[in-house]
């Protein structure tokens, strides 16, 4: 302290001590063994004749008029000595001392050494326990915010901590302590205690971005990356045009390697509500994803969220990802991602894949993973749907290979047995035949005939998934009746063939083999104008103009309005459940996970972490409260923390 604001302040130190030295420096550690050497505390902390009953009281009722103006400070350096004794000593006393703190916070320029001394004896107890801090919180924010710097800055390390380990307690206080960005000594770090309370408090953080990034501009990594990770969650939530006015900063701080991981996320949500902005920058991203495979888990979703832009960028963007598809060794989860998002081109502009199909069927043939092999299916047929000539011949081959089941039913079987033989006999070509047929014309899991007159059956339809909130599970089917009875049934004899019993009714029964049910229900509904079972079903599978017409039953039913194929599954799925997909994707996304990608402890590829970099925390809080060997581990995960309270 400065002799001049404290009159007699070192000639007391001296009658205390017997120097103007202070007590001597504690021992050095011996750094192969971790292990300080024996010492006796008295011989580097200060003494009091006084027990520690009469030190607690006198700070915790504010009796040092005997102690002059160290006294606080000096009565906590006495209690830290005796405490080598009795670790748990200031434990046992910490809820007086915390009390007493929130009392004299409300008038911290009278009891400003005494806040301050109370606030470097219960600091660790702050930084290590968030009930006890929780409970104290609107006396420790009396602190932070105060305007002398030595108690903010020794108030901000159980602050900083809680911003990543629990920011729900930081959110409900995040609008006083954003009002401290903006004095002209504030302390940088603060940016580390907001890093992730976005979500905790939105409207806090409206219209101080600006101030924020200038706080943080060429600023230590630590500070940089609880930043880009503050904007982030920004991004995600409703201040993404406050974010986009700084991309230049953005682009920047992505040179830092221990940045970019959490710069490419920042970029992949911002890319799915302003795809303009980031496609600017779309060269500048893709160059840094040569500094780390990680990101490149990344990069094929900003390409897909650009090229909603327009089919010309939507073809630029299918370059791309064949780019990245191309690259030696690539990663196979980083090749399904790609092959996902040419998925989602090709359902906004589906020519733009047309130049794609033989690179598609080249990584098909690769023998992959399954899943990239299925989603490589899924691209083709929309390729096909986008090319009429291809779609046509499409058609023409499914009607050829009917038109030939068909007529080597009719030509070789003498009865239906002979029927039902040769379609096990075939069984392989069937099934593929179904699946194709499946695509545009859903079978249903249930043909009732009801009522005495038999003139239309009842078609009953159900989702795959069943997730919850489904419109259309197994207690409530969607329905649709019908009065092509005999096509329906002949599509029923095919579904049973490949193992599928769909028929029930007044005579027909699920328990019974599927053929039978089909024989007894056809009876009920055979007239004279109808042929005979057998004589039916010697050309058992559909033709393109009978599908056709079952097609429009199910459009004027409005079964498409319900329903969509989903050629991940190859099956039909609700709105409902496609909508709760959706959902759980974004969500995925938000904690950034990657479908398909390897995941960490912390939902993100290998390596990656809530805020990413390796930053080492020691020595940055002021008064000593930061101070030691804390390490904010950054690629472990934000919870590291650890030994900030240096005392």
């Amino acid at each position: 302290r400065d002799e001049t604001q404290h009159p007699g302040a070192m000639a007391q130190y001296s009658r205390e001590y017997g120097n103007t030295d202070g007590p001597p420096a504690a021992p050095k550690i011996n750094i192969a063994t971790n292990v300080p050497p024996e010492f006796d505390p008295t011989e580097v902390y200060p003494t009091s004749p006084e027990s520690n009953e009469q030190i607690f009281e006198r700070l915790t009722r504010g009796q040092l008029e005997d102690y002059g103006p160290y006294s606080a400070q000096t009565l906590i350096k006495v209690l830290e000595g005796r405490s080598h004794g009795d670790p748990d000593m200031m434990k046992r006393h910490r809820e007086d001392l915390a009390a007493t703190l929130d009392r004299l916070s409300e008038d911290i320029p009278r009891h400003h050494e005494q806040v301050l001394s109370l606030l470097q004896g219960l600091g660790m107890d702050f930084n290590q326990d968030k009930k006890f801090f929780k409970k104290h919180m609107d006396g420790m924010v009396r602190c932070l915010t105060s305007e002398y710097k030595d108690i903010s800055d020794c108030a901000m390390p159980p602050f900083q901590i809680c911003g990543f380990q629990a920011p729900q307690l930081i959110g409900p206080h995040a609008g006083k302590i954003m009002q401290m960005i903006y004095r002209d000594d504030v302390n940088p770090m603060l940016v580390l205690s907001l890093a992730k309370t976005y979500a905790h408090n939105p409207s806090a953080f409206t219209g101080h971005v600006d101030r924020i990034v200038e706080i943080a501009d060429g600023e230590q990594q630590i500070v940089r990356a609880s930043t880009v990770q503050l904007l982030s969650d920004m991004v995600k939530g409703s201040h993404h045009k406050e974010v986009m006015k700084h991309m230049e900063w953005l682009i920047d701080a992505m040179n830092d390697n221990t940045l970019n991981l959490l710069g490419i996320i920042l970029f992949k949500d911002l890319a799915d509500k302003e795809p303009r902005v980031v496609y600017e920058h779309i060269d500048e991203l893709r160059e840094f994803c040569d500094l780390s495979e990680y990101l490149l888990y990344y990069i094929p979703s900003i390409y897909g969220a650009c090229a909603k832009l327009s089919e010309e960028i939507a073809c630029e963007m299918c370059n791309r990802l064949e780019e990245i598809l191309g690259l030696q060794n690539v990663n196979e989860n980083i090749a399904s991602i790609c092959i996902s998002e040419f998925k989602q081109v090709g359902r906004a502009f589906p020519k733009a894949l047309l130049s794609h199909k033989a690179f598609i069927e080249r990584i098909r043939d690769e023998n992959r993973t399954p899943i990239c092999t299925t989603l490589c299916w899924d691209v083709l047929h929309m390729i096909e749907g986008a090319d009429p000539e291809a779609l046509k011949k499409r058609i023409m081959a499914i009607e050829r290979e009917v038109d030939q089941l068909n007529d080597k039913v009719e030509a070789t079987c003498a009865s239906f047995e002979d029927v039902k033989q040769y379609v096990q006999d075939n069984i392989s070509s069937v099934k593929k035949m179904l699946a194709e047929i499946e695509k545009k014309l859903p079978s249903p899991v249930r043909i009732t005939a009801e009522g005495k007159i038999r003139r239309t059956i009842t078609l009953h339809f159900q989702c795959s998934r069943t997730c919850p909130g489904c419109l259309y599970d197994e207690d409530r089917m969607f329905t649709i009746e019908s009065k092509s009875w005999s096509k329906w049934m002949k599509m029923c004899f095919a579904l049973s063939s490949v193992g599928k019993a769909v028929l029930s009714g007044s005579v027909t029964d699920v328990a019974k083999a599927g053929v039978t049910a089909l024989r007894d229900m056809y009876k009920e509904y055979q007239s004279k104008e109808t042929p005979p079972f057998d004589d039916a079903m010697k050309k058992p599978f559909l033709k393109s103009s009978e599908r056709d017409e079952l097609i429009d039953q199910l459009k004027g039913g409005r079964y498409f309005d319900a329903f969509e194929y989903d050629p991940e599954t190859a099956t039909w799925v609700c709105s409902s459940c496609l909508e709760f997909s959706r959902d759980a994707g974004k969500q995925a996304e938000a904690r950034g996970e990657t479908p398909g990608a390897p995941q960490s402890a912390g939902g993100a590829p290998p390596g990656a972490s809530a805020m990413g970099g390796a930053g080492a925390m020691g020595g940055a809080g002021g008064m000593g409260a930061m101070g030691g060997a804390g390490a904010m581990g950054g690629m472990g995960g934000a919870a590291g923390m650890g030994g900030m309270g240096g005392m």
